[in-house]
């Protein structure tokens, strides 16, 4: 007979002692590995930082007027209406002064009046000039110190404001206290 064997001791714990065939897998460079994340990392927060920056750049740019802003075609559309409206002003105003001044009426007290400037709104577009020349002879008619070189407007109180080339007394007749002579142009006595 033959005699039993001992036991192997991987036998017993119910472990195979043969090593089973396993395939071999590559060894990994771990330090390589978080080298190139590494670098991968540093590299997209330098491209962050730099978007960041150029962001920023863009807005403060645009904030003091260096760069032009995209066109908005309502804004635009809103500041070509204004425009327009801007010098068809300045332009009536222009045409009200030089028609008063050729009329011998002062165009600035004029175009001071809301009412005469709502008057001139109304005026008919055919015959414009002459309905302008009736309605600035009108104004000029209603109030006399609209003329120019007319009578001087004395109800302020303070007539030396008031005084025009030509309303002083002729060189002969000139007194001899100029505020004397002024009180009696005012009236005050």
């Amino acid at each position: 007979m033959t005699e039993p064997t001992a036991p192997d001791a991987a036998q017993t714990d119910g472990v195979n002692a043969e090593p089973e065939q396993t395939t071999t897998e590559p060894q990994i460079d771990w330090k390589a590995e978080a080298r190139k994340w590494e670098q991968r990392a540093k590299e997209n927060r330098a491209k962050a930082a730099e978007t960041v920056r150029t962001e920023v750049l863009q807005q403060i740019s645009q904030a003091l007027g260096l760069t032009d802003q995209p066109a908005d075609p309502k804004a635009l559309a809103d500041e070509l209406t204004a425009a327009k409206e801007a010098a068809a002003d300045a332009q009536l105003e222009a045409t009200v002064f030089r028609r008063a001044y050729n009329l011998g009426v002062n165009g600035d007290r004029l175009l001071d009046s809301l009412s005469f400037r709502q008057a001139v709104d109304d005026l008919p577009d055919e015959g414009f000039d002459q309905a302008l020349e009736q309605l600035i002879n009108q104004w000029a008619d209603k109030d006399p110190s609209l003329r120019l070189g007319g009578r001087p407007n004395v109800s302020t109180g303070r007539p030396v404001e008031n005084l025009r080339s030509g309303a002083l007394p002729a060189s002969d007749q000139a007194p001899l206290d100029v505020d004397a002579w002024i009180r009696r142009q005012a009236g005050i006595r």
